[in-house]
């Protein structure tokens, strides 16, 4: 009895490895990317007054289209795809139509081409009349560390959607300024603290990718500083940028400030207007990664 009792352990347990060891294909639902295809991210800068007949809940690009369960997909002065960082649609290249919808899923109040091409890109529609602006994109550089570890480096891309009125651009180029309060801020700034960076801008352009350093403004904090201010200037005058204010009755000299993280990579978009109070200038943030 012992031993059939033996064998019939021993059997269970072959029959448990013969079963633990069967060979299955894991599925995980992943659709690779061609190499080929276009991978791009939509903005919206038109500037609009924020309020939910303006906000864009289903968007169109060639045969794809995105929404969000029946809420809002894009307010104005933002992008997708968001909620995370560094994601992109993608789809063959070629000429694309792009829609907007706003206030509902079915409301079309925008419809124009782009032609996107191999590799990253953002598309950028400012005005409801023209087609959008697509600017080449590429990845933002790598390993920002220096040897002292309260300073590392962001990265940070600059672009130029700012109106004189609500449908005018600006016709000038901007040069974006950074201003740091802190006594560690290099020898070459100029005479009220600002430093230019990035290249100047035309209407629609973009900057390549400027590393900013940073220092901790807590030292035992995770890496970020909150005491940064960006300006603009107008190029063929060479002052600062300023704009009628919500009172309607004075200019106001544009600056914004700004929280920077280590190792952060940063779109910064001048949008807005100098002129309609209501729709005054800023700066946007769009995290890449």
């Amino acid at each position: 009895m012992k031993i059939l009792k033996y064998l019939t352990m021993i059997a269970l347990c072959a029959g448990f490895t013969l079963t633990s060891c069967d060979q299955k294909d894991i599925d995980f639902g992943l659709q690779y990317v061609d190499p080929n295809s276009a991978l791009y991210q939509v903005f919206y800068v038109n500037p609009v007054a924020n309020t939910t007949a303006n906000y864009v809940y289903r968007v169109d690009v060639g045969d794809k289209s995105y929404f969000n369960n029946g809420s809002s997909m894009i307010t104005r002065y933002s992008g997708i795809p968001s909620g995370s960082v560094n994601l992109w649609y993608n789809d063959a290249t070629g000429t694309k139509d792009v829609r907007f919808y706003t206030g509902s899923m079915d409301n079309l109040a925008y419809s124009n081409s782009a032609t996107l091409t191999q590799g990253l890109q953002s598309i950028w529609v400012y005005n409801f009349d023209k087609a959008p602006i697509v600017l080449k994109e590429t990845e933002a550089p790598q390993n920002l560390g220096t040897d002292n570890d309260t300073i590392a480096g962001c990265s940070m891309k600059f672009y130029n959607f700012l109106f004189k009125d609500a449908t005018t651009p600006v016709d000038f180029k901007v040069q974006f300024y950074i201003r740091d309060y802190h006594d560690w801020f290099p020898a070459q700034q100029n005479e009220d603290g600002y430093v230019a960076i990035g290249e100047p801008l035309a209407f629609g352009e973009s900057t390549d990718w400027e590393v900013w350093n940073i220092k901790k403004s807590i030292w035992n904090s995770s890496g970020y500083n909150a005491n940064y201010y960006l300006a603009v200037k107008n190029v063929e005058t060479g002052e600062y940028i300023s704009y009628v204010n919500t009172a309607g009755s004075n200019l106001q000299l544009f600056a914004i400030t700004q929280t920077l993280y280590f190792g952060r990579a940063y779109l910064k978009y001048l949008y807005g207007t100098l002129e309609d109070t209501s729709l005054n200038p800023t700066v946007g943030t769009f995290t890449r990664y």
